[in-house]
């Protein structure tokens, strides 16, 4: 799918942590792909320089010397078009968009396969015209890459307004105000995942008959839903474009064209779906290779008590010929009732969230006394003026809302069919739009269980003292009850190093989010930084002591991994900086790119003896 957007403008000084057009041109330059060149139209490659003569020539000049723009394509349509190819269009589409101005274009790749192109136009045309950062020119950018796309064969993004696509009843918007999420938020939640990947009217129905959701179509224009016990229906004009059947059917005719254009999905979904078969021809979790009797675990609940009576919807017309929208429906819809089948108490326990027993055998809650919970459903009791406002849900709804993720991977950590995660590189990841409640998050384990556990990653490190009380004590370090270390980056947390200990002892390491903070930073005066490897380099060289072994002038960074990312922001937003202290590092173990790009800014380097109470210079390495 072809992905185009404003990124916004380039500036020659830069406010916060952006860097400027400068700093951007050399982070351009150092990630672009390999045998590809930067191609450049009415500029060279000191672009920043001559878009900036280029405003001083028509007398416009400004702050803002560039608009920047990136479309960008998934791993399929990479691999199947051609990372040269897409950039060859990515050029035609910059000539197109906005004619007679000078531009670049920047090809670069992520980690996961993505191509995408990174194009700055110069903010001064040849006619003087200046162009700015509007929402015309974003629709202008958008409308050329989407028709260059479709012409190839390659998808693009339903741009109908949100307004027309989804709507809620007044009723339903007074108790979204309120705080109080409508079962329509549910309904719509759910037609959302099963309109992305039915290829008809009966898939459709099914797959919200699996989900709780009774669907009644009558003639060609009428379409209601049902949600559990509500009495009554919900038509599908009150839910907006999406949930009518005009719109549903054209959400259908886009699927089915969309997976004939992806030749390689059949193979990957039959993979998929004999890794859901085990050895007995039973679907992986099916009720007949279940270790307890379908409504829970039978120390913990009765049976035959879930709130959740799903209504079995036996559409008509839903065709078996072995043919691929087959195979995936029948896929999907396995999938469902199997995860259906499991009981929220035995999830509960293992994942550590706390519940309070009743008599019959349900449970409520801990922390959300309103949420009863029974065999494979669960019910918010909560009311008003004796009428009930909450929701009911099952497994499903459960866990999407404690891991915040969508249908797929939920199904996918219920049945631990890791398979199916396959099918979102074809049907994209789903993003949640937002809970029916929040599940407290699981507390941290006891400082005696996670000093030990602590104690055990030190070791594998390779570090001999042990500063794990120092580590438990840190704000940055987080043990959870599950046994999961997480280093968290930044005040923000939006990444984290996670440690996970494998049944042979070993720690296993991956990362989360993104670093681009490091683990841990401080902003001082001096021209030199220190520069740590990781949090245990850290703590260590300190003697346990961290931040309070530097005074308030030092440069600190500690990384939490061996990408120049978060080393890169720093620099950007510290340019006094010239010379950088490395501790945890030695000469076989400093990555390439890094010493590179210090060789570019003219920043000399040393590396730090590794005994915190001889902490000597070293000998300064000039690159």
């Amino acid at each position: 799918m072809s992905l185009p957007k404003l990124q916004g403008p380039r500036r020659t000084t830069e406010s916060r942590n952006r860097m400027n057009a400068e700093d951007y041109k050399r982070y351009l330059e150092k990630n672009t792909c390999e045998e590809m060149e930067i191609h450049y139209e009415g500029t060279g490659r000191d672009w920043d320089d001559n878009f900036r003569t280029i405003a001083e020539g028509k007398g416009k000049l400004n702050n803002n010397i560039a608009l920047e723009f990136i479309e960008s394509w998934s791993p399929e349509e990479t691999n199947r078009v051609g990372a040269e190819e897409l950039f060859r269009r990515g050029i035609k589409n910059a000539r197109e968009a906005f004619p007679d101005r000078s531009f670049i274009v920047a090809p670069h790749i992520n980690d996961n396969g993505c191509f995408h192109t990174h194009v700055l136009f110069c903010t001064i045309g040849n006619n003087g015209d200046r162009l700015l950062d509007k929402g015309v020119n974003r629709r202008r950018w958008n409308k050329v890459c989407d028709r260059t796309s479709r012409e190839n064969g390659l998808s693009t993004l339903d741009r109908t307004s949100t307004k027309q696509k989804e709507r809620l009843s007044r009723a339903a918007r007074e108790r979204t105000k309120r705080g109080q999420k409508s079962y329509q938020h549910q309904i719509m939640k759910k037609a959302d995942f099963a309109r992305r990947i039915a290829v008809n009217m009966n898939e459709f129905i099914s797959f919200m008959g699996d989900m709780g959701i009774e669907v009644n179509v009558r003639g060609e224009h009428t379409i209601s839903y049902v949600d559990g016990d509500q009495k009554q229906a919900t038509r599908g004009r009150r839910l907006g474009l999406n949930y009518k059947t005009e719109g549903l059917n054209e959400q259908f005719k886009r699927n089915e064209n969309e997976f004939k254009q992806k030749p390689s999905f059949r193979k990957h979904l039959e993979q998929a779906r004999k890794s859901l078969i085990d050895e007995r021809g039973d679907i992986v979790g099916d009720s007949s290779n279940f270790p307890f009797l379908p409504g829970g675990h039978q120390k913990f609940e009765k049976q035959g008590q879930q709130i959740n009576k799903t209504p079995q919807i036996h559409s008509k017309n839903v065709g078996d010929d072995g043919g691929l929208n087959s195979s995936f429906f029948h896929l999907i819809s396995d999938q469902i009732k199997s995860a259906n089948r499991y009981s929220i108490a035995d999830y509960c326990k293992k994942h550590g969230i706390g519940l309070n027993p009743n008599k019959d055998g349900s449970f409520t809650l801990k922390g959300r006394e309103h949420i009863l919970i029974n065999g494979s459903g669960w019910e918010n009791l909560k009311s008003k003026n004796g009428q009930k406002v909450g929701t009911r849900g099952t497994i499903i709804d459960f866990v999407m809302n404690h891991k915040d993720v969508g249908h797929l991977r939920a199904i996918s950590e219920i049945t631990g069919n890791k398979g199916l995660l396959v099918l979102e590189q074809y049907i994209g990841e789903e993003k949640p739009s937002y809970k029916e409640f929040y599940v407290p998050k699981s507390k941290r384990k006891n400082e005696k269980e996670s000093t030990a556990l602590l104690k055990s990653l030190i070791k594998q490190m390779g570090f001999k003292s042990d500063f794990s009380r120092q580590l438990y004590n840190m704000k940055q370090v987080q043990v959870r009850t599950d046994g999961v270390i997480r280093l968290l980056s930044g005040n923000k947390a939006k990444g984290a190093v996670e440690f996970k200990q494998e049944k042979n002892g070993k720690w296993h390491k991956s990362l989360l989010g993104t670093l681009r903070s490091g683990i841990l930073k401080q902003t001082g005066s001096k021209k030199d930084l220190k520069l740590f490897n990781n949090l245990f380099s850290f703590i260590h060289e300190t003697n346990g002591k961290g931040v309070m072994d530097f005074s308030n002038s030092d440069n600190l960074l500690v990384l939490g991994d061996n990408k120049m990312e978060a080393l890169d922001f720093f620099l950007a937003n510290n340019p006094k900086v010239k010379h950088i202290e490395l501790f945890g590092f030695d000469s076989k173990s400093l990555p390439k790119a890094m010493s590179l790009e210090l060789n570019k800014r003219d920043i000399t380097f040393s590396f730090m003896e590794t005994d915190a109470r001889q902490r000597n210079r070293g000998l300064d390495l000039s690159i």
